[in-house]
């Protein structure tokens, strides 16, 4: 609601992330593992691809790279991603821990075993470095015209 609503007032606040749909999320995500320098290449297509991960890479050194990415996830859906994504790292903990993310907008405090990076963090990351690619990812621009700042 508030997406449509700044799209017609032409209004120009700051992207959150109740205004982002779930394509726009795991793309966000999937380029913010780039810029970290964490994702070397993808394996599969972002998204709807697989039933447990939405990113499917490998890192630099050709280590698997698994990401789910979720508006809203309970210590249980962290867990359980967690779980599945461990035969990908021979159940290794550490190699787990490198290779295995859970993006989460609202993410739980309590969740283990692996790294939750919060999807709010990933927003404000891009709002500081590349504005412009924020705004074109939301669509405030159309094609070939520059993005509004």
């Amino acid at each position: 609601e508030r997406a449509v609503l700044r799209f017609y007032r032409n209004e120009r606040d700051a992207i959150g992330l109740d205004m982002l749909l779930p394509w726009h999320l795991e793309l966000l995500c999937e380029e913010w593992l780039r810029k970290q320098q964490r994702l070397h290449r993808k394996l599969v297509h972002t998204g709807k691809t697989m039933q447990d991960f939405d990113i499917v890479g490998l890192d630099p050194h050709g280590e698997y790279l698994i990401a789910q990415v979720k508006h809203k996830a309970s210590a249980a859906a962290v867990h359980d991603f967690f779980s599945k994504a461990a035969p990908f790292f021979d159940h290794d903990a550490a190699r787990l821990r490198r290779g295995a993310l859970f993006f989460a907008g609202h993410a739980p405090q309590d969740a283990e075993p692996g790294q939750i990076i919060p999807i709010e963090k990933v927003i404000a990351e891009f709002e500081r470095d590349e504005p412009g690619y924020l705004a074109a990812l939301y669509g405030s621009h159309q094609p070939g015209t520059a993005p509004r700042t």
